[in-house]
């Protein structure tokens, strides 16, 4: 159940029914059980990217409509104030000073990788094929870490915010969905093995850091991660797929120890990314054009809709 609810600016919010509330719990420990309802979730579209220190600011996210068609758009945190950006157009990530959003069009004229700004304004192609998607800024917005799909294995590139100087930085296997981590030194990304993995900016060092011997829900794909904006943790879904289905939000120190789930829910949520305080978390949850972005404390409690949409990133 939806209740909406018209706010000031015109744009309706949606209030949660208390007992969908209630189904969210906050997870401390490798093993979870309570009433075997956990997540569930299919991921549709590109997840979020790392959120850059600072104060929070307005969310971007992708809104899919009736009878096709998608528009980036943003909303702030409490859900109000939504603007139409970009359409036609995917995979939107912030740079660090909030002032650019980078984005991915697949279709229509000059497909591949753009930047404008962060009000819609000044759009320009980067030179870019048209398999190229999930664009990530580096910290000091001079690079960009984005991802190509030739194949079945996808490839993880680095190009300077010109689109010049392009090089594949990947080694062998499917990388995908990366971003660096605050201070630029490393990339968190999905790795050939379907789990999460750490590398330095330069793709140099790349392992694992889940595995599928880990205690607990581990042996399944784990996928979406996100840097915490002291980059002390990264957050990210994953799915138990040979047994229950079911799907978790967790998270993960760098070097791979302290493997917690935050939060379960039956209903299912995925693509989680940190504001930029770190005190909070954003995720789409639902499915098809009914998805919705959520925020939720750190730890699990707290939490509310914002808006109907998928991927997501949050300005600092």
């Amino acid at each position: 159940m939806w209740v909406r609810v018209a706010l000031g600016d015109g744009h309706p919010a949606r209030q949660e029914d208390p007992q969908m509330t209630s189904r969210f719990r906050p997870r401390h420990g490798a093993v979870v059980v309570w009433l075997a309802l956990l997540v569930g979730a299919v991921a549709l579209v590109a997840p979020a990217t790392a959120a850059f220190p600072g104060k929070n600011g307005r969310i971007a996210f992708l809104r899919e409509h009736e009878g096709g068609g998608q528009t980036i758009e943003t909303v702030k945190s409490l859900g109000r104030g939504r603007r139409t950006l970009a359409k036609d157009a995917s995979d939107p990530g912030f740079s660090a000073d909030g002032r650019l959003i980078v984005f991915a069009r697949f279709g229509g004229g000059h497909p591949g990788l753009w930047v404008m700004r962060s009000d819609g304004s000044h759009k320009h192609h980067i030179p870019s094929k048209r398999d190229d998607f999930h664009p990530r800024f580096s910290p000091d917005g001079r690079k960009i870490v984005f991802e190509r799909a030739p194949s079945a294995n996808h490839e993880v590139w680095l190009t300077d915010v010109n689109g010049h100087h392009r090089h594949r930085i990947s080694s062998t296997g499917s990388w995908s969905n990366a971003s660096f981590s605050p201070g630029g030194k490393r990339l968190v990304f999905e790795g050939p093995d379907f789990q999460i993995w750490v590398a330095k900016a330069n793709g140099a060092n790349a392992h694992a850091i889940t595995h599928a011997s880990d205690p607990g829900p581990g042996p399944y794909p784990a996928n979406e991660p996100d840097w915490a904006p002291d980059g002390k943790t990264i957050v990210f879904h994953f799915n138990d797929v040979a047994t229950s289905g079911e799907d978790y939000l967790q998270s993960v120190r760098p070097d791979g120890s302290h493997r917690h789930v935050i939060v379960a829910d039956p209903r299912g949520f995925w693509g989680p990314v940190f504001s930029p305080d770190g005190k909070l978390i954003a995720f789409r949850r639902g499915s098809g054009k009914s998805t919705r972005i959520w925020v939720i404390h750190r730890d699990g409690s707290h939490p509310r809709p914002l808006t109907f949409g998928t991927s997501s990133d949050w300005d600092g």
